[in-house]
Formats: structure tokens, sequence, C-alpha cells
């Protein structure tokens, strides 16, 4: 949630905003995206068994680099006429729009779910 107001207040920035304010906005973004990447290892780590953690792991920082790919994609594409504020506001918008979704899709599937740990008994291999 906190990433999501972050964003929303990237469309108070422009080119007269002062650095203070730039600093504090992208600083916002910036803790939400910590602390998401942290609660999101700890959730993918609760759904796989510990025999299959290296390979959960491993498909878990392919998507993120596929995400970082679509991102600078994306970037490349509204900023090819030029950084300006109209440019801005549109990949801020489009921040939103992704952000509600991935919290959407994050709270549909942690619905329900706690997180049990590795130390949860592995019945493929017997391993605690």
């Amino acid at each position: 949630m906190i990433g999501v107001v972050g964003v929303v207040l990237l469309m108070t920035i422009n080119q007269s905003s002062p650095l203070y304010w730039i600093f504090i906005v992208l600083s916002i973004i910036g803790f939400s995206n910590g602390i998401l990447n942290i609660g999101l290892q700890t959730l993918l780590y609760s759904f796989v068994s510990t025999s299959k953690t290296g390979t959960a792991s491993g498909l878990f920082l392919t998507s993120r680099f596929i995400g970082n790919i679509l991102a600078s994609s994306a970037f490349g594409i509204m900023f090819a006429t030029g950084v300006n504020d109209t440019n801005l506001n549109w990949m801020t918008v489009i921040l939103i729009v992704v952000s509600i979704i991935l919290l959407s899709g994050i709270l549909f599937i942690s619905k329900g779910k706690s997180v049990k740990g590795n130390l949860e008994l592995d019945e493929t291999d017997g391993v605690m």
C-alpha cells in the first residue's frame, strides 16, 4: 500500500519540484520496494517444500528480471520523445495501474495463507 501511495505522489513531481520533495517521494517508493521484496520471498518460501526452494528462488528471480526488462522497455517507449512532465505523468499512470494489479494479486494469493516457515516436515524427502 505504501508503494501505491508513493507512485501516486509521483504525480506531484514536475520540472520545478524542489529536490527534497523528489527525494521524499523516491524514498517512499524505495522503502516500499524493500519491504515488498522481503514479503514476497517469505510468501514464496511458505508455498514450497524445503527441497524445492532453489527452483522456486530461481523462478522468482527470473520473473523479477523479466519485470525489469519490461519496465526498461516501458521507460524507453515513454521517454523516447523526451523527458518532460507529460511523459512522466503517463509513466506514473502506468505505474499506478501495475501497482494496483500487483497489490490485488498479492492479496488474492496470500488470502487465508499462513506462513508456515521452512521447519515444517517435508513429505517428499522427510527433511525437517
